[in-house]
């Protein structure tokens, strides 16, 4: 056997067998593929399975503060509603006193003008005084003039009307 001469196989079962090496490392490396993407496609659904949690949790706290936020503002509401209406009773009845008050004072003043106004018609149609019997019978007094013999017949200046 000359140089060339080695133990070949032929060249048909050498393309054979790297065929099947060739396949062997294939299907391999697909099997090995075809794990990592499952391995990545289980942690991708459990990260998103955490995720969905994640988000109904921080969703579930959002809604209880708003609920929380909003029954604090009703309840502040109505505080508010409460106290307003409760002043403006306050005021009504304060009001209502203060009308009470005001109809004695008119009343008051309406008998002390009444009383006043007897006096001066009876002044103004009674005998001479006996202070003074030569003036004789005196005229009536008119409504609005005063007598000029006589002190000023104003309530306000006779001090009837003023109260202490």
């Amino acid at each position: 056997m000359g140089r060339f001469d080695r133990d070949e196989t032929p060249r048909d079962e050498a393309d054979v067998a790297a065929e099947t090496a060739t396949e062997k490392l294939k299907s391999t490396i697909e099997q090995q593929v075809r794990q990592v993407v499952e391995d990545a496609m289980t942690r991708a659904t459990a990260i998103e399975n955490r995720a969905k949690v994640k988000a109904d949790d921080i969703q579930r706290e959002a809604q209880h503060r708003a609920d929380t936020i909003v029954r604090d503002s009703q309840e502040r509401a109505n505080r508010a509603l409460t106290t307003a209406l409760e002043r403006a009773e306050g005021m009504r009845d304060a009001t209502e006193t203060l009308q009470s008050e005001l109809t004695k004072v008119i009343d008051s003043f309406r008998q002390e003008v009444d009383l006043l106004t007897s006096e001066l018609r009876a002044a103004g149609e009674g005998p001479p005084s006996p202070a003074n019997p030569a003036a004789g019978p005196r005229e009536p007094i008119q409504a609005g003039a005063e007598a000029p013999d006589q002190p000023s017949q104003d309530p306000a200046r006779r001090g009837l009307l003023r109260r202490g």
